[in-house]
């Protein structure tokens, strides 16, 4: 999975605005990542807002990707690239908002709390999630 962090988001900023040479980002204790500052172009998706704490990330993660993956078979569109996640820095213990983003390959209606936008162009910091 791409976690991208945008430059709205504060973690982003640091990287981004702080930070242009960095190589490795620390998520969480246990995580560390390569991480590539680029430019995406834009991209049309599927996109739940998911709100959680740092500890539950993953089950939040796994449950919404479900979702945006079950969203496109209804809507019978096609993924056109990896799932897409952007968050803020996850702080022990606070809640935060995960925008989880599934490219695809039409724009159908939105359905429920899944919504279909187009992520603008721009810089991003981007890494790399091997599930376990």
């Amino acid at each position: 999975m791409n976690a991208l962090l945008t430059p709205s988001s504060g973690l982003a900023a640091h990287v981004v605005g702080l930070c242009p040479t960095l190589r490795k980002l620390r998520i969480l204790r246990h995580m560390t990542y390569d991480v590539t500052l680029t430019e995406l172009a834009s991209t049309g998706t599927c996109h739940q807002r998911v709100h959680t704490t740092a500890a539950g990330i993953a089950s939040a993660v796994g449950r919404g990707l479900q979702d945006l993956y079950e969203f496109a078979a209804r809507a019978a569109v096609t993924p056109a690239g990896p799932p897409q996640l952007s968050f803020p820095d996850p702080a022990p213990g606070r809640e935060l908002d995960l925008d989880l983003c599934l490219p695809i390959s039409g724009r159908p209606e939105k359905s429920g709390d899944i919504d279909v936008v187009v992520l603008p162009e721009g810089p991003v910091a981007l890494t790399f999630h091997h599930g376990r």
